[in-house]
């Protein structure tokens, strides 16, 4: 099967050396397995990317590697988005394939789907709109609708009403939030890629907490919980779109900064940080080769988010590593965490639960993590989960 994935271009797509954001690593991962299982694998993502399946290169990354969370000019994004949907759509015509997945969900002037069946956007005339065939689009949509954005999502209906356009969740929560405003077809559980993530047989104590740096997904309270615990922290993730917290909640409690270390001395630098005064030590962002070190040499892993994910992809990473992990109950939380098997999850906003959790989280058994991760979130299940539905789709 010819499969054609379609990236945002905010950041590159690392497919071989690392360091990309959730949504990146849900392409990288995809593209991976169908190269594995002997499909051709097309990705339209920023020139600047690396893949292992055929890159079909746009513009360069909006924001560059390493800085995916900055803020930038809404207007550049626009016209970025828009030059990116263009160069899209020349490869669609050129490559001809037989599916397209759309990761680029939808959000005004940053939806290809969008673009290709909106008249207003430019991309297309209406006569090419009217007569143009394509294959079967599977729109992945990774975001949902709050108080803040759900007006945007309203025209969804209406725009692709008629057209061979079908929509996917990653969660059954993800789903349910959308069961007012559009029709959800298909429900595919995120994965990760398990044999590629180092089984630690124990920790070595330090527990790990990464993802974005701001309110919403807790960092705070995973700081503040290994503190409690007299835990030595090892933290993770950007924080650039939001300095103002990062300086007023978070900075102060950083003993030791330790930015672009190589890939080898990660293990001794662990080591060493565990035997120092130290309580907290920040590493920045960190690629897929470097995550998957300090993942494993983790005695747990702090989820205390907030905001309701529609995954937790770092949960289902930390149990692949063998790695238990202590949760707010949010969003998709409960589909990805098997509570007191996996690891806890306690009532959103609970601190003193969330820090009583992690005082009995390392007893949970580090090889049912890695069973539960391998038979629920494996990459080649999700492949296969997908290629059904492409399947399913073309042959009707």
């Amino acid at each position: 099967m010819k499969i054609l994935q379609i990236a945002h271009p905010n950041v590159p797509v690392m497919g071989i050396t690392g360091g990309y954001g959730g949504l990146e690593e849900v392409v990288v991962t995809l593209d991976n397995a169908y190269t594995r299982l002997g499909h051709q694998s097309f990705v339209v993502a920023s020139s600047d990317s690396e893949l292992n399946g055929t890159l079909l290169p746009t513009i360069k990354s909006l924001y560059g590697p390493g800085n995916g969370h900055m803020k930038a000019n809404l207007k550049h994004i626009g016209e970025g988005f828009q030059e990116h949907s263009k160069r899209a759509l020349e490869h669609i015509r050129k490559i001809k394939p037989d599916i397209i997945h759309d990761h680029t969900g939808y959000h005004p002037d940053r939806s290809f789907s969008e673009k290709l069946f909106d008249v207003k956007k430019g991309l297309r005339t209406p006569g090419e709109i009217a007569s143009e065939k394509f294959p079967p689009i599977l729109n992945t949509i990774h975001g949902y609708p709050n108080k803040e954005n759900e007006k945007m999502y309203l025209g969804f209906p209406k725009l692709f009403a008629g057209k061979n356009i079908h929509f996917n969740a990653v969660s059954q929560f993800q789903r349910a939030i959308f069961r007012d405003i559009l029709e959800i077809d298909f429900v595919v559980l995120n994965a990760v890629d398990v044999d590629s993530y180092i089984f630690g047989e124990k920790g070595k104590g330090y527990v790990f907490s990464m993802g974005s740096i701001y309110k919403g997904k807790g960092t705070h309270e995973a700081v503040n919980t290994a503190l409690a615990l007299d835990k030595k922290l090892i933290l993770a993730g950007p924080y650039f779109h939001n300095v103002d917290y990062w300086k007023s909640e978070i900075a102060s409690k950083i003993d030791r900064t330790e930015l672009r270390v190589p890939t080898h001395q990660l293990k001794s630098l662990a080591e060493e940080f565990v035997e120092s005064e130290d309580k907290v030590l920040y590493l920045g962002e960190l690629g897929a080769a470097e995550k998957r070190i300090i993942y494993s040499g983790a005695d747990a892993f702090y989820f205390p988010v907030t905001i309701d994910e529609t995954f937790g992809l770092v949960s289902a990473e930390a149990n692949a590593s063998g790695v238990p992990v202590v949760s707010y109950l949010s969003g998709g939380v409960p589909e990805v965490i098997l509570h007191g098997k996996t690891g806890y999850t306690v009532k959103k906003g609970d601190q003193n639960k969330f820090i009583h959790a992690a005082s009995e989280v390392e007893s949970l058994s580090r090889i049912d993590c890695r069973k539960w991760a391998k038979d629920h979130f494996d990459a080649t299940r999700q492949a296969k989960n997908y290629l059904d539905i492409y399947m399913n789709l073309i042959e009707k």
